[in-house]
């Protein structure tokens, strides 16, 4: 939008009117050092989650905390600690809880030492991987076992595999003693060995991954057409805190914060729906497809969750995905029967850890700001922008709304022929 007749100019001065981009670009040209311009957008980041496929196929979780034979052991980041002194030749854990649901192939067994003391004496530590109490593989470590330490096996079938943990003395001594502990599908050897990993992928019901958007502090910048080398005239808010307000976004929409009607507003694009407890999934008319109805005003399939993965319309029956329609959201799973995933998501509400989905919105919301800190940080913004005597150019690549009030004590108009009026 372009504004350069000199009797344009002068209505504004009476009117005191106020000039709305409409296409991201607002040019005035002959204008000098009166000009004041406001302007507010804060872009996020593009909208991410963690995810890994998952390379350790036992949960050492499933032991949980607890002791035997004079010893506690707990879990920590998919950890085992020790702590105590054995009182006899006997197990420390002797559960058949299944730490493994393994199908046929080989296996690489691998138990590595990563922190805290043992003191072994004569002793050993035996940890046996069982199927129906038959033993499929085993690590022994004594006084002179290296820091890794693997095992392979194969098996024929599909198996369910637990775990047990034998010391043979009496006065092992455990200080702290940590292990990081993996089965891993094929076989490898201690030079190829990957990294130390827990149990799951991530997202999934078992293991949580975190939507990121945007938090912590935003810079802001108010840029006046000069060329981006020329850093010394960039107006820009830095250690810009949203506090608990958290921002998403990708490369179609962003949330942000714009100036409108003489309030400042929170503008979402993105949506965050908590599932609650009331909430209660059906089972839909494929098997593995539960949904609950919900006004959700989305743009289209797209969404990502914390538990679930992003679906689309074209991945509809992918398993553990999470896919939205007008009205429903729906959950595709092959790992839980209607009662058990209702049951399971009502445990993870209880934790503390609920389930959720981040969408986009069909059109925009805005919601006004009430934070008088964040607002009198926002209005610091105001009246930045640099000025000069010839050409002021507002520049913005993005979707924006802001602002330009032209006040007539300070503007100095260029009229044809190069004369200067005050």
């Amino acid at each position: 939008m372009k504004q350069s007749e000199v009797e344009l100019l002068k209505s504004l001065l009476i009117k005191k009117s106020k000039i709305k981009s409409e296409n991201g670009v607002l040019e005035i040209a002959n204008t000098a050092d009166g000009l004041k311009a406001r302007m507010i957008s804060i872009e996020a980041n593009k909208l991410y989650q963690d995810t890994r496929e998952g390379y350790n196929e036992l949960d050492i979780e499933k032991i949980e905390n607890g002791s035997g034979n004079g010893v506690n052991f707990s879990i920590e980041e998919g950890r085992l600690i020790f702590n105590g002194t054995t009182i006899s030749a006997q197990y420390i854990y002797n559960n058949s809880k299944i730490v493994a649901k393994l199908n046929s192939g080989s296996y690489t067994f691998i138990i590595k030492k990563s922190g805290g003391n043992v003191n072994l004496g004569s002793g050993v530590l035996g940890f046996y991987l069982n199927e129906n109490n038959n033993q499929v593989s085993n690590i022994t470590i004594n006084s002179s076992s290296a820091n890794t330490i693997k095992s392979n096996f194969s098996l024929d079938g599909e198996k369910e595999i637990s775990l047990k943990i034998f010391a043979n003395a009496a006065n092992i001594i455990f200080d702290d003693f940590e292990l990081e502990i993996m089965i891993l599908k094929g076989t490898y050897t201690t030079e190829n060995l990957p990294n130390f990993e827990e149990y799951g992928v991530m997202p999934s019901l078992d293991f949580e991954s975190e939507v990121i958007g945007v938090t912590g502090n935003i810079e802001v910048l108010i840029n006046n057409g000069l060329q981006s080398s020329e850093e010394s005239y960039k107006s820009q808010l830095q250690e810009f805190s949203l506090g608990s307000k958290v921002l998403y976004g990708n490369e179609i929409a962003r949330d942000g914060i714009v100036f409108k009607d003489g309030k400042w507003n929170w503008k979402t694009n993105f949506k965050k729906y908590i599932v609650k407890n009331t909430d209660v999934f059906i089972q839909g008319t494929l098997s593995n497809r539960f949904y609950i109805n919900a006004e959700l005003n989305n743009k289209n399939y797209f969404a990502m969750s914390n538990y679930f993965k992003s679906g689309n319309e074209e991945n509809f029956d992918s398993n553990n995905t999470i896919v939205l329609q007008t009205n429903r959201i729906n959950l595709m799973t092959n790992n839980y029967t209607v009662e058990q995933l209702n049951a399971r998501l009502k445990e993870l509400n209880e934790s503390g850890h609920p389930l959720y989905v981040v969408y986009p919105l069909a059109e925009a919301e805005l919601e006004e700001i009430t934070d008088e800190t964040l607002i009198s940080k926002l209005k610091k913004l105001l009246y930045q922008l640099k000025e000069y005597d010839d050409v002021t150019y507002i520049n913005s690549g993005k979707e924006i709304e802001f602002e330009v009030l032209v006040e007539q004590d300070k503007l100095r108009i260029l009229e044809k022929g190069g004369n200067l009026n005050e």
